[in-house]
């Protein structure tokens, strides 16, 4: 069943004419009609009585009335509403980005809408889910996409996972642990360590995989919010941290950092979009959701691995 096969039906049952629906439409009398007859055929009964005065539903036409008017008011709804997303958005469009979203996904939806909406301006703050989200429950930014990092969520807010994260214990190439062959939970607890501040679960999940191995978690010597300085403490050979996978590409693919691979100490964690509940996203926020869920589908997929592994 074509769509237009069953405006054309819609129209004559309305109108009582062909000539009037075929007027009304934009079309030949012929088209209509043809396009009524090809609807009876794919359905198999006869819709619209012609032998009267005025073209009138016969018994299956009234049933297919009942639920053609329904499909057709939520078309129409949906087209109305595609066309004001569409539409010139004038306001700025905020986004709250986490450094790993920024590099995965947000940079690329940015560009995207740059080519789709060039009027539309875009504001993007840097931070982690525990600084941004509370702006976003204010109404300071639009969305919010960052790793999905505490276990509680505004009940304002709503969340999609757009991919995973996977995070990994780094370390710089000349760290004593760097060219070791084989690791252990013991070689990593007796180093000096680097943390992220409000990593929640992350966190977790790096104390739990020690305790897995009756051992003490360590102690941080050095505590930060900021990728990039992690970064480059580490690339002094003297700390191990933990950091997101996609951050270090650059740096893995330099020689600068060095992955240390230890069974149990990888995990996954969710990057996430956040929005605000409640009204209807204006048009510029919903063609950047649009963006994203397209930017994020370009990715290749990250493992999903435990958020606490235990190696017996």
């Amino acid at each position: 069943m074509e769509l237009k096969q069953l405006r054309y039906f819609l129209a004559v049952v309305r109108l009582g004419s062909f000539s009037a629906a075929a007027e009304e439409l934009g079309r030949t009398q012929q088209a209509v009609s043809k396009g009524v007859q090809q609807l009876e055929e794919r359905l198999g009964v006869r819709l619209v009585d012609r032998s009267a005065r005025q073209p009138r539903p016969t018994a299956f036409g009234e049933l297919l009335l009942r639920h053609a008017n329904t499909v057709d008011a939520a078309l129409h709804g949906f087209e109305r509403e595609l066309e004001a997303m569409r539409a010139p958005d004038v306001a700025p469009l905020r986004i709250g980005a986490s450094a790993t979203a920024s590099s995965r996904i947000v940079s690329a939806a940015v560009m995207k809408l740059r080519e789709q909406r060039p009027g539309l301006a875009c504001h993007v703050f840097g931070g982690i889910d525990v600084d941004l989200l509370p702006r976003l429950e204010r109404s300071d930014l639009d969305l919010v996409v960052a790793l999905h990092t505490q276990p509680d969520l505004g009940r304002d807010l709503s969340s999609e996972v757009l991919g995973y994260e996977t995070y990994v214990v780094v370390a710089g190439r000349d760290h004593p642990l760097a060219g070791a062959a084989t690791l252990s939970a013991r070689d990593l607890a007796a180093q000096d360590w680097l943390e992220g501040i409000n990593l929640g679960e992350v966190k977790g999940a790096l104390h739990g995989a020690f305790e897995a191995q009756s051992l003490p978690p360590p102690v941080a010597v050095l505590e930060s919010t900021s990728p990039e300085f992690a970064r480059s403490v580490l690339a002094s050979g003297k700390l191990v941290s933990v950091l997101p996978l996609s951050l270090l590409e650059s740096d893995f693919a330099s020689g600068r950092l060095r992955r240390l691979r230890v069974p149990g100490f990888e995990w996954s964690r969710p990057l996430t979009l956040f929005r605000r509940r409640g009204p209807e996203l204006r048009p510029g926020v919903l063609a950047c959701v649009d963006a994203l869920h397209h930017a994020a589908a370009s990715l290749p997929a990250a493992p999903r691995l435990p958020l606490v592994e235990v190696v017996s």
